[in-house]
């Protein structure tokens, strides 16, 4: 470091002098950050930027995360719901706690502030996206974000079976054919003006064109004022059919909608031809059946299965796949299965 001496300053001019260089960052250097956000107290690794109007109390903490080191405690004093958050204090939410402190401890990168609670209030009107907004006081040499968390009162996307759109649709399968469906979005309450929502065929686990084809997608759902619900056009989805055996897979539809969160919903394909009936004797803990497979075209294929049920000590089961095992042997006993 360059020493620069100035003649005719006092000592305590000097000293002033050197507590700035320390704090503030010389020419061409960037100033240090400190990042805030919020996050759940049970599981403080888990950012939490959003919570459903309908979520209850929601126990937090505010964590406080510097871009290097620190070389002494440092302190930030956080406001809980200060100006500029569109949430309304009593309003919409309720706080155990005006304000925070988080201090990130010397040769640290951060640091946790004491727990509180944010709790949504209910009620009957259906809203936009609001936001509780958390400001930190001024920390010297850093600089320090706000965050914001937003109350959301969501609209949730469903599919319904076109022929009776009071029947929820929440798998079709592989060999079941075209199934013609609708997309249903709902509201917790009446809205108060019309709301379109776009939708998405986003990326599940099934792939078009080899898992499946849809003919006409929807664009959007409308929910007219005063609705609580709406429905997309008619479209249809046509799982292909194959001799693969494969695990269920799942088709996402996404939604959007100005000032609103929108819950997705997923279509699963199920490939019934990995439900097997047990028709040899087993022997050992028959309430404990995890695996199985079958020879099925010369070939050994691993099937995914769990007990629906205790056995109660018959030969026969009804499985359904769920985790891979190795084929061939349940609990270890070999076993013939059709």
């Amino acid at each position: 470091m360059r020493r620069v001496l100035v003649a005719g300053l006092g000592l305590a001019s000097v000293l002033g002098m050197a507590f700035l260089s320390a704090s503030v960052p010389a020419a061409g250097q960037t100033t240090p950050t400190i990042t805030l956000s919020l996050v759940d107290a049970s599981d403080t690794d888990t950012a939490v930027t959003a919570i459903r109007e309908d979520g209850g109390a929601q126990t937090l903490q505010v964590k406080a995360v510097a871009s290097a080191a620190t070389a002494a405690d440092v302190t930030v004093s956080v406001t809980v719901g200060a100006s500029g958050g569109t949430a309304d204090l009593t309003t919409d939410y309720t706080r155990s706690a005006a304000s925070a402190s988080v201090t990130i401890s010397m040769g640290a990168t951060d640091g946790l502030s004491a727990s509180f609670t944010i709790t949504p209030v209910v009620d009957t009107t259906v809203e936009a996206d609001e936001t509780i907004r958390f400001t930190p006081g001024t920390v010297s040499g850093y600089t320090v974000n706000m965050v914001d968390l937003t109350i959301t009162d969501p609209i949730t996307l469903s599919l319904v079976d076109s022929s009776d759109t009071s029947t929820d649709v929440t798998a079709v399968e592989e060999d079941g054919g075209v199934q013609t469906l609708q997309v249903k979005a709902v509201a917790s309450a009446a809205l108060p003006s019309g709301v379109s929502v776009s939708v998405t065929i986003a990326a599940g686990t099934a792939t078009v064109t080899t898992d499946y084809a849809i003919a006409s997608a929807p664009a959007s759902v409308t929910i007219n004022s005063g609705d609580t619900e709406g429905l997309s056009s008619s479209f249809t989805v046509t799982p292909v059919s194959d001799t693969i055996t494969e695990q269920h897979e799942t088709i996402r539809f996404t939604g959007a909608a100005t000032g609103f969160t929108v819950s997705p919903v997923d279509l699963e394909i199920t490939d019934q031809d990995r439900v097997v009936r047990i028709t040899g004797g087993l022997e050992g803990n028959h309430d404990k059946v995890t695996a199985l497979s079958r020879v099925e075209n010369n070939q050994h294929q691993s099937w995914w299965v769990y007990a629906r049920g205790d056995l109660g000590g018959e030969a026969n089961g009804v499985f359904t796949p769920s985790t891979a095992n190795t084929y061939g042997q349940v609990n270890g006993v070999a076993f013939a299965g059709s």
